[in-house]
Formats: structure tokens, sequence, C-alpha cells
């Protein structure tokens, strides 16, 4: 959806829809890199600083989002991104934290104990995990659409 001036001053900004589209661009561009085996990955040191550092933009992106909703629904202020997705199950936004939990988890794992961070886990993620980011912006595009809410 773009955002028009007319209803981008009307929509509380437009902040979730532009941050929604940010995440679906992220994820295109992590998607159209050529990450063809796992030895190729694990041997170019660029690309996984580039996928490493994409996937905490993408994890932000997600968390900025829900910390917006809750703000909008006048809910308690989550103290941190795990409060935040129980707050979002509570609402009825998200069926489950569990696989956005993992998300938040992964991101303090790159954040605050990146020695920690190897090869193995950044390409089962790119592999096996990105459709929970795909999923994550459905279940907020079905928040929106429920609540009337398409430019919030």
């Amino acid at each position: 959806m773009q955002i028009t001036p007319s209803n981008h001053s009307n929509s509380r900004n437009g902040i979730i829809d532009r941050k929604i589209n940010l995440l679906e661009t992220k994820l295109h561009e992590l998607r159209s890199w050529e990450i063809v085996s796992f030895d190729a990955f694990q041997s170019n040191t660029m690309m996984r600083y580039a996928v490493e550092r994409m996937l905490q933009i993408c994890v932000e992106i997600v968390i900025d989002i829900g910390m917006r909703i809750i703000a909008i629904e006048k809910q308690v202020v989550a103290e941190n991104a795990s409060d935040m997705l129980s707050i979002l199950k509570k609402l009825d936004i998200i069926p489950d934290k569990h696989p956005f939990h993992k998300m938040v988890q992964f991101r303090n794992l790159i954040v605050h104990r990146y020695e920690y961070v190897d090869a193995e886990i950044l390409y089962g993620i790119i592999k096996k995990n990105l459709s929970d980011f795909d999923r994550f912006a459905d279940l907020i595009k079905q928040y929106q659409q429920r609540e009337n809410r398409s430019s919030i």
C-alpha cells in the first residue's frame, strides 16, 4: 500500500505500514542474495556478516511494530520484546508467540553474545525461518484490517 499525503496525515503517520513495507523489502533483498550452499556461505565472511545484520534489522522491525501496536492499543508498556509478544498474544494479534520469541532470542544472541553466532545458525534461519517474518507481517495486516486500521 502506498501512503498518500492525505491518508498519511489522518492515519497516525502510517508508521506500521512503513515498517511492514521495510520488512518486506529487507526480506526480498535477503532472499535475492545467492546463497547456494552452506559451504559457500560459511567460507564467505562478508556474506555471513551481511546476513547477520539483515536478520537483526528484520527482528528490530518486528519489535518496533509490536511496540507501536501496544501504544495504539493503550496497553501497559512492554518492558522487553518478550513481554511485547505476550501482549500481542493477549490481544489476539498473534496466535502463538513461539516463532516470534525465537526471533527475539536470536536478536539477543547477535547483540549480546555475538561471539556465539555461527554460520550454521544463520544458514538455518535463512533457509528455514524467513517465513516467520512473512507470517508476522501477515498477522499485522490482518489486525489492521480487523481493526479498520489500514494505515496505523
